[in-house]
């Protein structure tokens, strides 16, 4: 049976199972695991689910594999509840990404691969009066919007502060440290918090992740404002370390460990991509700031510069006119199998074993 006919089937008796519950005539009392896929079920309501689950999925994530929607649904370490943060936090994260999705304007999918091949529409050619003309009126609006970008920094500096436990610890390359050593002697600190799939290898690893941080890479000009820049990863520090030295990163890297979470992410879901910024105050350290999912592309610099050109992202949830070339946001930042910025890496060499493999960990 294909993974996909499993997850359908699955689906199925998870429904059937929910409606004997809420209409009370069934004899399954409520368990902490998923029904059995393997389960018979009447074909007729098989091939309903069936059909409806491959238009949702043609429909909605033509990039996802059967495998990566299903793969976490038939272990048992899912069944048994150990696996399922993981798979709801990769969920909500691509939920919230493309919150504002739209249907392809193919409807046979595709992908920016593919999209790419044919000419794309563009906008009409006039003289360079009329050219300029539209220009100008639409600067009008960018000085608008810099303009409040400006007077909304200026409230975010007057926001009030929450104290937050120097002694907090974490483990870095030298081991066993606290978030006041993450400060690296400076005033301020800004941490960005890195989704993590533990046991994963390389390619399974966060592609948003991966996306910002890989274009951090200029720490002098926040050091020459008493800023330190350091990624906490939501994951054990050995392996991570590895994916940090396989992408070449330079920034401090540490582990946050799942206590420490709880205490630095407190009143937010752990396990999801955040951005906080700290300040000391003598002994003392505070959090002034934090944001994530869209606001951490503060991050970013390649939407900035596609924001600029006449195809924007190129991504299905933008509003762009009809025959501009668009495609799911993973196109962008997941490239055959792996995160984009992975394949320079591993094409120029480097290895990216993180020692999940059990074969591969003497390496």
């Amino acid at each position: 049976m294909s993974r996909p006919d499993v997850f359908c089937r699955s689906l199925a008796k998870s429904f059937s199972l929910l409606m004997e519950l809420l209409v009370g005539t069934g004899q399954h009392a409520p368990q902490n695991r998923l029904p059995d896929p393997q389960v018979n079920l009447p074909e007729d309501r098989f091939a309903v689910f069936k059909k409806w689950y491959y238009e949702l999925h043609k429909k909605w994530s033509p990039k996802i594999p059967h495998e990566r929607l299903s793969s976490n649904l038939l272990t048992e370490e899912w069944r048994s509840g150990q696996g399922r943060a993981s798979y709801d936090r990769e969920s909500e994260v691509r939920r919230d990404l493309t919150k504002n999705r739209k249907s392809a304007p193919d409807a046979n999918g595709g992908t920016m691969k593919d999209i790419m091949k044919e000419e794309p529409s563009a906008p009409a050619a006039v003289d360079r009066a009329a050219f300029q003309a539209q220009l100008d009126a639409l600067r009008d609006r960018e000085k608008a919007h810099t303009h409040e970008g400006d007077a909304i920094a200026a409230a975010r500096r007057r926001l009030p502060m929450v104290e937050v436990d120097g002694a907090t610890p974490l483990i870095g390359e030298r081991g066993k440290v606290t978030l006041s050593d993450a400060f690296g002697g400076r005033r301020q600190l800004i941490a960005y918090y890195f989704m993590w799939n533990i046991g994963k290898p390389a390619p399974e690893q966060c592609e948003g992740c991966t996306w910002v941080t890989t274009q951090v890479t200029e720490l002098s000009y926040l050091h020459s404002r008493d800023v330190t820049f350091a990624v906490f990863c939501q994951g054990p520090y050995e392996e991570s370390a590895r994916y940090r030295n396989f992408m070449g990163w330079e920034m401090p890297w540490y582990s946050a460990p799942l206590g420490s979470l709880k205490t630095l992410l407190v009143g937010r879901q752990i396990g999801r991509m955040h951005l906080v910024c700290y300040v000391r105050k003598g002994s003392k350290f505070f959090e002034t700031y934090w944001t994530k999912i869209r606001g951490v592309e503060a991050m970013d610099n390649s939407y900035r510069l596609l924001d600029l050109t006449v195809y924007g992202r190129q991504e299905i949830w933008e509003d762009s006119p009809a025959g501009w070339p668009q495609g799911d946001i993973v196109d962008t930042l997941r490239t055959k199998g792996r995160p984009t910025a992975q394949w320079s890496r591993f094409e120029a060499g480097r290895s990216d074993n993180l020692g999940t493999n059990p074969l591969n960990r003497a390496k």
